[in-house]
């Protein structure tokens, strides 16, 4: 496994219990298209997104754009069926109890 798939490895297993061999596995499966995602990534970065024929002058989407793609899709689609996108980040809303007694005071008339 490659950088980008061991930080993604690392990431996922420190916010999730993923033990089961089936999660594991689609785990595995995701690092490592996410390791072929950033090499495409790598080599567009060198030779750029388009690409200009030597011959006609037509310019060309580099291919390595869809490969990366389909990669980046799979990682996201193996994260969604392990349940990961599914987890609430926080809660919505205020806080239960978040009153103080200065702020209950305030709100009573004095005497």
């Amino acid at each position: 496994m490659g950088p980008a798939g061991q930080a993604l490895w690392r990431r996922i297993c420190g916010d999730y219990d993923i033990s089961d061999a089936a999660g594991v596995e689609l785990l595995t499966l995701a690092c490592e298209a996410l390791d072929r995602a950033q090499a495409c990534r790598e080599v567009i970065d060198r030779h750029g997104v388009a690409q200009v024929h030597k011959d006609s002058g037509v310019i060309r989407e580099n291919p390595l754009c869809k490969i990366e793609l389909a990669n980046r899709s799979y990682v996201a689609k193996q994260l969604e069926r392990l349940g990961i996108n599914e987890a609430p980040v926080k809660a919505i809303g205020k806080p239960p109890m978040t009153w103080s007694t200065n702020e209950s005071k305030a709100l009573k008339p004095s005497a």
